[in-house]
């Protein structure tokens, strides 16, 4: 496991150590292993989000999709430049956490 994805809506990289009483991340702060949702933990950032969506240069939305694959596929055969965001829902609204590279991977906002 080298993400998981918080009840409150965040996701995690890994630094993350499991303790007694909580998970401390690398940035310090502690989250109790009941705020985790263990359904939702996994090796890459792309398996916790819900919807990809990719916008083109002038930020103009593109399309939307819940397989990452589709939304893969589009970008490796992409003529403009697009933004791939990867998003999750969170108290019914989606919320942005990871941004595509130059490289094709996923980056925690």
């Amino acid at each position: 496991m080298r993400y998981v994805r918080t009840k409150d809506g965040k996701i995690l990289k890994n630094g993350i150590e499991e303790r007694k009483l909580g998970i401390r991340s690398g940035k310090g702060y502690e989250i109790l292993i009941n705020d985790i949702n263990k359904s939702r933990e996994a090796d890459t950032i792309e398996e916790l989000c819900d919807q990809f969506v990719m916008f083109d240069e002038n930020n103009t939305f593109l399309i939307a999709n819940e397989n990452f694959s589709v939304i893969k596929d589009l970008w490796n055969r992409r003529d403009i430049v697009v933004s791939v965001y990867g998003e999750i829902w969170f108290n019914n609204e989606l919320r942005k956490v990871a941004k595509m590279n130059k490289k094709g991977e996923f980056e925690l906002l």
